[in-house]
């Protein structure tokens, strides 16, 4: 029986399919890849990330520190893109560095941390801190033991504050006065009358409860109880975000005495600010609900999990709680916000596991699937029987909390970051990426990422990620990963029952790479690649002889050469099985 070429298989149709077994994955699709992605209509590498901006040139607690999150930021007046970004120092405390790209020297860098003793803070994994720009003002949310803070027009060094009106949690201190040493002016509650008559001083009648303001000191054996409220301590806000024209804060803590023992945890309460109204400035909004502002808080307990972020979708805010996701709306009357619980059999993996897709989409990854919704009763599960059970299977337990999504608007993708079980870094090491145009799946490395933002520079796409080391990352335009591959596992090209005998494969590669074709007679058995390099510019096809059943497919770049490989056809012939 001659040999014959089987017809032109498109290796760039489908992408990644690691929950699906691999005798069962549609022409084309991979069992496995790492590195190389489907783009183009060819297989092509993935782009390097590069170490790029030192964290800081002359202060030593910086420079030697970790960058745990980066966004953009472009003060008021000024015309350069500037990198703000959030540096746990050698001293594990917090610290705040804008960098000038369009800068010279060591003036690009500017430390505007916020060195008072209640400002400070330091990093917990559980609760990642929030930058972003609001209202074209830095906003900085620690998650830990500060209030959020956001920085003054002038964005000088120590420029970072609180937020304007923040509120703070309170202790009373009750005195107990005895008469002839009452204050003027000062209000008592008469506790025990004696022989003094409080009618003399201010109060209505002479009986233990009455709230009077004394008008002397007073004389006799009487006593009144004075209370002095103030502020001990700002509340802690989990996340900080924006809602429209307001700020919203979630997942509160009052942080009282020294220790933990008498603080009061408040993972349901959902705070929101009044309206904002004047541009660049914060000073007019208020966070203490009245009848005279649209300040307010809820809980919202529809649900015993935790608030773990949220985000605008359209007219709504999305909060997403750790077992349910609740949508919040105006209502333009006195209740100011309504709540209407949307989701009560999943919520969100973890803080930061959601992104805007566009169209009035989010992407989220739950606990139980990665769905998109609209902020509606509906939504679709976009990894079952693709890469579910896999990506869930690859996490550490111990470090989900670093698990985040990272949305690349130009190649419409949404990376799923997440520290696999062979993580040593203190970040991800790995990403699934979905690409929400074609609905393929590719899954790359990473090194040690923390945060990752997205930003434009003389008309490039621009992408800073902060990570494990003492530099910001860049994602190169143009160096990819080396070695990437894909692998077709169990492939019976369209016969169970025949033995192929394959002598050569037609390659349409532009870049050089290597292949490597293995034949099996069983699902079970090893697969043992041997690799035959293509050099397009002087090939047609590689000489390769194995038999079998199945046949067993890797493609591997030719280190970081983009292959761009499309279609591959394999001359072969097929001999019946006793």
């Amino acid at each position: 029986m001659p040999y014959e070429t089987s017809p032109e298989i498109d290796f760039s149709a489908i992408g990644l399919m690691v929950d699906v077994p691999s005798n069962a994955i549609p022409s084309g699709g991979w069992s496995n890849s790492l590195n190389v992605r489907c783009r183009n209509g060819s297989v092509q590498g993935v782009n390097a990330f590069a170490d790029d901006i030192v964290l800081h040139p002359s202060n030593s607690v910086i420079s030697g520190g970790e960058a745990k999150a980066v966004c953009q930021f472009t003060p008021a007046g000024g015309s350069d893109l500037v990198i703000a970004y959030i540096v746990k120092g050698t001293n594990d405390k917090g610290h705040v560095v804008l960098y000038d790209t369009g800068g010279t020297g060591n003036s690009r860098w500017d430390d505007i941390t916020n060195d008072t003793a209640d400002q400070e803070f330091t990093f917990d994994d559980n609760y990642p801190p929030q930058i972003f720009v609001f209202n074209e003002l830095l906003i900085v949310n620690p998650g830990t033991d500060a209030p959020p803070q956001y920085t003054n027009a002038k964005v000088d060094g120590g420029s970072l504050q609180e937020l304007p009106n923040w509120l703070y949690d309170t202790e009373t201190v009750v005195t107990s006065v005895t008469a002839g040493s009452f204050v003027e002016g000062t209000q008592y509650t008469i506790t025990a009358v004696g022989n003094t008559d409080f009618t003399l001083i201010g109060a209505s009648e002479s009986t233990i409860g009455i709230v009077f303001t004394a008008t002397d000191v007073g004389a006799g054996t009487g006593t009144a109880a004075s209370s002095v409220t103030s502020d001990v301590s700002p509340l802690i806000a989990r996340i900080v975000r924006p809602f429209g024209n307001r700020l919203v804060a979630m997942n509160l803590l009052e942080e009282r005495a020294t220790g933990t023992a008498d603080d009061v945890y408040l993972p349901t309460d959902f705070l929101w600010s009044s309206h904002i109204t004047t541009v660049r400035s914060l000073t007019a909004a208020t966070w203490a609900s009245s009848t005279i502002n649209t300040a307010g808080d809820a809980f919202l307990t529809d649900t015993p999990g935790k608030i773990l972020d949220g985000g605008q979708l359209g007219e709504f805010f999305i909060a997403y709680k750790s077992d349910s996701v609740v949508r919040v709306r105006e209502t333009g009357d006195t209740f100011v916000l309504a709540f209407e619980s949307i989701f009560e059999d999943d919520g969100i993996y973890s803080t930061r596991c959601f992104a805007n897709i566009g169209n009035a989409q989010h992407l989220v990854v739950g606990n139980y699937g990665i769905y998109i919704h609209d902020g509606q009763s509906q939504r679709q599960d976009i990894a079952k029987d693709l890469f579910k059970d896999t990506m869930y299977a690859l996490v550490k337990t111990t470090e989900r909390d670093r698990t985040f999504v990272f949305q690349q608007t130009r190649d419409k993708e949404v990376w799923l970051c997440l520290p696999t079980t062979s993580n040593s870094t203190t970040g991800c090491d790995l990403a699934f990426v979905y690409d929400y145009s074609s609905s393929k799946i590719h899954k790359r490395t990473l090194p040690g990422v923390t945060d990752m933002f997205e930003t434009e520079l003389n008309g490039e796409l621009k992408i800073y990620a902060t990570k494990s080391g003492t530099t910001l990352q860049t994602l190169s335009d143009s160096v990819l990963e080396s070695d990437g591959y894909f692998e077709r596992q169990n492939d019976n090209l369209t016969s169970n029952g025949k033995i192929k005998h394959v002598n050569r494969i037609e390659v349409n590669s532009i870049g050089n790479c290597k292949l490597a074709l293995t034949g099996t007679l069983n699902l079970s058995d090893t697969k043992v690649y041997t690799d035959v390099d293509f050099n397009p510019t002087t090939d047609h096809k590689v000489d390769m002889r194995t038999s079998g059943r199945y046949m067993n497919l890797r493609v591997t770049m030719d280190g970081a050469t983009n292959p761009q490989l499309s279609k591959l056809q394999f001359e072969l012939k097929m001999m019946g099985v006793r």
